[in-house]
C-alpha cells in the first residue's frame, strides 16, 4: 500500500525523529514535512505505533493518507519537480 504522510510538529527534535523514522521505513520526502512511500499493512501499524509517542497531541499533527498508484501517476506539481516512480521499486519497500 502507498501512503502519503504529512506532519506539523512544533518541536525541532521531535520533527527530526519523525523524518528520520520515515526515511528508515523507506519513505521519500516530497516536501519539507510530506513523505510518500510503500509499506506493508502490518508495518504501517508498527510505524503508526512508533509515531504516536513523538506527537504532542495539543500542538502537533501527523496525517497518513492511503493513495493509489493511479493517483500518483496523475499527480502534477509546480516548481522543483519530483519523480515518484522510485517508490514502486521493490528496493524501497521494507519486508520483514
Amino acid at each position: 500500500m502507498i501512503w502519503l504522510i504529512a506532519y506539523d510538529i512544533s518541536d525541532n527534535r521531535a520533527r527530526k525523529k519523525v523524518s528520520d523514522l520515515l526515511i528508515q521505513y523507506g519513505f521519500e520526502r516530497i516536501q519539507l514535512s510530506v513523505f510518500v512511500g510503500q509499506i506493508l499493512p502490518y508495518k504501517k501499524e508498527e510505524l503508526y505505533g512508533l509515531l504516536q509517542p513523538k506527537v504532542n497531541l495539543v500542538t502537533d499533527r501527523i496525517i497518513m493518507i492511503r493513495i493509489t498508484e493511479n493517483q500518483i501517476n496523475n499527480c502534477v506539481s509546480l516548481g522543483n519537480d519530483i519523480t515518484l516512480t522510485s517508490i514502486f521499486d521493490d528496493g524501497n519497500v521494507l519486508y520483514f
